[in-house]
């Protein structure tokens, strides 16, 4: 949801993926212009459908998998696939002849590395770009030109529902345990 926001607020033309209509709703009210069922068979034509110049430009990927894979075919030339995560389970493979056939650039971003979860601690190097970025998030949130974060909040003694709700990707916005 931080990625629809994020984008919507830099100007970007979101289309959003979720796998329930809950959750498109969720990242229309957040931002997205569109909101498409997460189903690798047909995200790729859904898309084209609605970019006739052959695709979008940036992919923001956390679930990989075959999601991954339809989101490549949905890329444009000269665009970009960001890998953040393989919340399906599969680390996908990626087929370097779709890369130099379409122009296409594949990055992994690891938000960890700049906020001392890296291999290496590298939280000074990175200190005021994070603290830039996160000030630009908070004076938005204050200004209202994005909206503040989605939560789902638990009772603390309500742990196990907390935990199947996360497990079982049931959750919209962050889960949260209340002491």
């Amino acid at each position: 949801m931080a990625a629809v926001q994020i984008a919507h607020l830099k100007g970007a033309r979101v289309i959003a993926t979720a796998s329930s209509e809950e959750k498109r709703k969720a990242a229309m009210a957040n931002g997205a212009q569109h909101a498409l069922p997460a189903d690798a068979e047909t995200l790729p034509s859904l898309v084209k459908a609605l970019c006739p110049c052959g695709g979008v430009d940036v992919v923001f990927d956390s679930v990989g998998g075959d999601l991954f894979d339809a989101s490549l075919r949905c890329i444009a030339s000269h665009g970009l696939l960001l890998v953040i995560g393989f919340a399906s389970g599969r680390i996908a493979q990626i087929p370097s002849n779709l890369l130099l056939l379409k122009n296409v650039s594949v990055s992994g971003f690891n938000y960890g590395q700049y906020i001392g979860w890296g291999l290496t601690d590298e939280r000074l190097h990175y200190a005021a770009e994070v603290a830039q970025v996160i000030e630009q998030v908070l004076q938005a949130i204050e200004n209202k030109t994005m909206p503040i974060p989605m939560t789902q909040h638990f009772a603390f003694s309500d742990w196990k529902n907390a935990i199947d709700t996360t497990m079982s990707r049931r959750s919209v916005g962050k889960v949260i345990l209340d002491f």
